[in-house]
């Protein structure tokens, strides 16, 4: 049963994404080959690293045994949870971002000034910035709020219960210090991205050019929202586990009830949480499905042409 919940996020992201995709399709250009095979694998690849990461069970607070030959997955370490989206993210990002074969021109190149966000939609931008900004604002508040444990590693919330202090895991530096510095890869693999798909210069056949970019750095910017999400949305529940820390203090007879002073938000951390992976998978499965689509309608135009 709990791997059954751990994969949850995973089926319903496919499930949605696949609805979606039927329901509200987004036309996909004709990209060249080599675009949609790193596509494939570098999505690919960030979804395999969160599966592996998250059928494992293991997070810094709760760890599940596995038969074998799985038991290998109870081992991963529970810090994993959190930078697994985020490094998935940057491989992504930086197969997303390798140059498209280079198109000669009858005439003379473009002049236009093109920066890395010539091609991209605001909203898909600010979604971005936005998300990354509220990652990093959690490692802080996450790091500020922590304290040292018995390792010395700031890992623990302590507050003081009047005969003496009770404390939890927390999303603290020992967890978000690594967080923050693949947040600051991902941000720059993303920014870099979009330029490497800006600067080549104009194919004669302007229009098709233009949408193929557009659709590369739409791409590129969800599947860095994806990653953001899933982090997110790993960090959400985690802090939730914290806030519902519930223990009591003996005063005389009485046992007097203690509750970090956020506790009412942790049905809030952990139904935000949750949405938040399901919509990073629901993004990734979606990208994946439309680069095979579109490789695979490739694919027949070459056997087409060849005929």
């Amino acid at each position: 049963m709990p791997i059954l919940l751990m994969l949850a996020p995973v089926v319903i992201g496919v499930v949605v994404a696949m609805l979606v995709i039927r329901l509200w399709p987004r036309p996909v250009p004709n990209l060249p080959r080599r675009v949609t095979t790193l596509a494939v694998v570098g999505i690919g690849l960030a979804l395999v690293i969160e599966f592996v990461v998250l059928v494992s069970g293991s997070w810094p607070f709760q760890s599940i045994g596995h038969a074998a030959p799985f038991e290998w997955l109870s081992g991963i370490p529970g810090r994993w949870q959190f930078v697994a989206p985020l490094l998935g993210g940057v491989v992504a990002s930086v197969l997303l971002s390798v140059p498209a074969p280079a198109q000669a021109r009858r005439d003379g190149a473009a002049l236009a000034r093109r920066t890395p966000f010539t091609f991209v939609t605001f909203p898909w931008l600010i979604t971005t910035a936005v998300l990354v900004a509220v990652a990093i604002l959690l490692a802080v508040a996450g790091g500020l709020a922590s304290q040292p444990g018995e390792d010395g590693h700031y890992t623990m919330w302590m507050q003081d219960a009047g005969l003496g202090d009770v404390g939890r895991l927390i999303y603290g530096w020992a967890f978000s210090g690594p967080s923050l510095v693949l947040l600051l890869l991902l941000a720059i693999t993303t920014l870099v991205g979009l330029a490497l798909i800006a600067r080549p210069p104009l194919a004669d056949s302007t229009e098709e050019d233009v949408a193929i970019r557009r659709a590369r750095s739409h791409t590129l910017l969800a599947a860095t929202c994806g990653a953001a999400l899933i982090h997110v949305g790993a960090v959400l529940i985690f802090f939730a586990y914290t806030a519902n820390l519930s223990t009591g203090v003996p005063v005389g007879e009485a046992l007097v009830p203690v509750y970090p002073p956020f506790a009412v938000l942790a049905p809030v951390f952990l139904g935000l949480g949750i949405g938040a992976i399901i919509v990073g998978f629901v993004l990734w499965f979606r990208l994946l499905i439309e680069q095979l689509t579109a490789a695979s309608r490739a694919r027949e135009d070459n056997a087409t042409h060849a005929h």
